[in-house]
């Protein structure tokens, strides 16, 4: 749980609440700093006892500015009532459980799903002799470790928090898995990974001259890799016209997103059964439930023309959970 000490009405109770939501899978870092703004908020406000009233509750869960999106909203409503909830099950009075309908944090939302063709061009960009002088850093380790993250991310469905704690010592050079430590969901578990994959990490290792207890993807100063790559990965799109026609704007974990299309249209294509191998995908990309890989269905080549889209319906809290931000 974050460092950071809360000193206001819920000081004391949020702990347990944070606790709470832990024993049933969550880190709720996200949460917990959502809670201990709300904490802030109302005894700001004059709240100095556990206690939740209408209209400051309405007033931490409305929009504050123009700038802030619909899913910073939502995602302030839904721990609100939420935390509401539990304050009533603990027997607290005066409690406002919020009762609106939660904003539509993602009304618009559409993931891009990369071709095959574009996924060979970004590959083939990125080895290149120029993709160096395109990115102009100065962290001279930076294109290995941005061309290496890309495939991996691509070829294993992995998130971009799950690459960048990656260390040596987690690569099974000889068996060819890698084990993901304690990622979201707090969920730990080791992939198997290609020969292709392997030999590509088995050159990065070489480059960069890892230790056992180094990062795999380290800056050259050592630090943990960029979180913010994203945004360069965005400039590699736009320099290649990917989906630039189209209007969309595809995002670092569309990677991930495509990988576990793919993976489910192979199924398809081989004749699986699709819900008795989901479980597996789904174990594989670290999802908390099949509830969340069967999302990618109505994505598939294959489905989204013969399956009713009502049977595909999802949980929004269980979509924000996978979704929600793509550095996680």
């Amino acid at each position: 749980m974050n460092n950071t000490v809360c000193t206001g009405p819920f000081k004391d109770i949020i702990p347990l609440y944070v606790k709470y939501k832990q024993s049933q899978g969550y880190k709720y870092e996200a949460g917990f700093r959502l809670l201990n703004a709300m904490d802030k908020y109302f005894i700001d406000n004059g709240c100095k006892k556990i206690e939740m009233p209408e209209k400051i509750v309405l007033n931490f869960c409305k929009r504050k500015n123009d700038k802030e999106s619909n899913n910073t909203i939502y995602k302030r409503q839904h721990v609100a009532k939420e935390f509401a909830l539990f304050l009533k099950e603990q027997g607290y009075q005066n409690i406002y459980v919020y009762g609106y309908d939660y904003l539509n944090s993602h009304s618009n939302f559409q993931p891009y799903i990369f071709t095959d063709e574009e996924i060979k061009k970004i590959f083939k960009y990125i080895d290149s002799s120029n993709f160096k002088d395109f990115l102009n850093v100065s962290d001279k380790n930076y294109a290995d470790n941005f061309k290496t993250i890309i495939k991996l991310t691509y070829c294993c469905g992995l998130r971009l928090s799950e690459v960048r704690n990656i260390k040596l010592q987690d690569i099974n050079f000889n068996d060819g898995t890698i084990l993901i430590r304690e990622s979201k969901n707090n969920c730990t578990r080791l992939i198997p990974i290609s020969n292709t994959i392997l030999d590509i990490l088995k050159e990065h290792n070489k480059k960069l001259n890892l230790s056992i207890n180094d990062y795999v993807f380290k800056s050259s100063k050592g630090q943990k890799f960029d979180k913010h790559l994203s945004e360069k990965f965005k400039k590699v799109l736009e320099k290649l016209k990917i989906a630039t026609e189209t209007g969309n704007s595809p995002r670092f974990h569309d990677l991930r997103f495509t990988f576990a299309v793919k993976a489910l249209e192979k199924m398809q294509d081989e004749n699986q059964d699709i819900y008795c191998t989901l479980p597996i995908l789904s174990i594989y990309m670290g999802h908390k439930n099949v509830t969340s890989t069967e999302y990618y269905l109505k994505y598939t080549k294959n489905v989204r023309n013969k399956i009713n889209s009502k049977m595909l319906d999802f949980n929004k809290e269980v979509f924000l959970e996978e979704n929600g931000d793509e550095n996680e």
